[in-house]
């Protein structure tokens, strides 16, 4: 029952304790209550990053499939402390682990 929501057109930000680079990421959609909300909301959803949350870059797309199991995701290789997943409809978030860490600042 746990995750994250947002109504349409909408965006998630997530906050990492410090900088780091990665280049892969886990996630699943939320599917806390399927009578009100779609476990495939965000499906397409855009993923930057960003290191100061001015400017961000595309690293990636939230592939379909995400919200019936979690899926692994490469993206091209990034340096930041923030992740945005932004779409024109609802996105929902249940589960997101970054893998693939190299450098920590």
């Amino acid at each position: 029952m746990k995750g994250v929501c947002c109504s349409s057109p909408g965006w998630i930000i997530v906050e990492m304790k410090r900088e780091c680079e990665f280049e892969e990421m886990e996630i699943g959609g939320w599917k806390g209550n399927s009578t009100i909300w779609y476990c495939e909301n965000g499906s397409g959803a855009t993923i930057l990053t960003s290191q100061d949350k001015e400017k961000w870059t595309q690293v990636g797309n939230i592939p379909s499939g995400y919200g019936s199991k979690i899926t692994k995701v490469k993206c091209k290789k990034s340096f930041g402390k923030y992740i945005k997943f932004q779409y024109t409809s609802y996105i929902g978030i249940g589960y997101l682990n970054v893998t693939k860490i190299g450098a920590i600042v």
